[in-house]
């Protein structure tokens, strides 16, 4: 398997997201919840912003500055 720098953008960003994470989460229940039963669906792309679908919403954004990983 060949691992191109995507992949490794990709590690870069976890990295830095864990480094700062307080380790708190919004989600209220403590075990794990189908996405069937809540309605959320994310999806993103390191070039363009972020999407979901949450209880019958759907909402997009571009990612800001500092988060983009050149």
């Amino acid at each position: 398997m060949h691992l191109n720098n995507e992949f490794f953008k990709d590690l870069d960003m976890w990295s830095l997201f864990l480094t700062g994470w307080n380790g708190r989460s919004f989600f209220l229940d403590t075990s794990a919840t189908p996405c069937l039963e809540i309605e959320l669906f994310t999806d993103a792309a390191s070039t363009v912003g972020f999407g979901g679908y949450f209880k019958g919403e759907w909402f997009q954004g571009r990612w800001p500055p500092h988060l983009l990983l050149n």
